[in-house]
Order: C-alpha cells, then structure tokens, then sequence
C-alpha cells in the first residue's frame, strides 16, 4: 500500500497542550451510549446532563424525529443503520456511534 501527499512529523517530542481533546477511545470513555445496538432507547451517561442531542445519519442528514428525556433517547422512530449521537452537556461536545436495530 502506497500512501502519497499529507504531512509528516519527524524527529522531536509531540504532546498535546491547553484545552487539546484526544479524539477515538477518550472521548468514548467520556461518553458512554448503550444498549448499542438499540432498537427502542438510547441510555446516555456523560459528564453533567445532557443539555442537547442531535443524531445524524451517515449521510449527514440530521434526524429530527428522537426526543431526551431523563438520560434517553428515543430511537424507536429511526430506520435501521448507523449514526452518530452528539451530546452536549453545555460545556462540552460529544460524538458516538451507534447501531439502530
């Protein structure tokens, strides 16, 4: 496999400094989505409440037929597929995937 154009960094030490987010496993440790999975209910547990919720689908579309209430998201109304759920809790943003059964 031949990889061509972008960028490279070569030699010295790297970090991330001030208000940097790790991105993939991080944030999932952060926001916890379950059962995923789901066909009905989405169980949020995140940092502080949920303040506000928006689903998109793979497309982008964004589905305005789910409603929070009391940490859940009701997904019964979705088709089936993947999204992504981004969550805030008025300080933060969170993204996750999931599975609409």
């Amino acid at each position: 496999m031949n990889i061509t154009g972008g960028a490279a960094l070569t030699g010295g030490t790297y970090a991330l400094t001030g208000d940097a987010t790790p991105i993939g496993n991080e944030l999932a440790k952060v926001l916890e989505v379950y059962p995923n999975p789901a066909s009905s209910l989405l169980n949020l547990s995140l940092p502080g409440d949920a303040v506000s919720v928006v689903i998109t689908d793979v497309r982008g579309a964004r589905m305005d037929n789910v409603t929070l209430a009391n940490g859940q998201v009701n997904i019964s109304s979705l088709p089936k597929g993947m999204y992504t759920i981004a969550v805030s809790n008025g300080q933060k943003l969170f993204h996750q995937r999931f599975v609409k059964q």
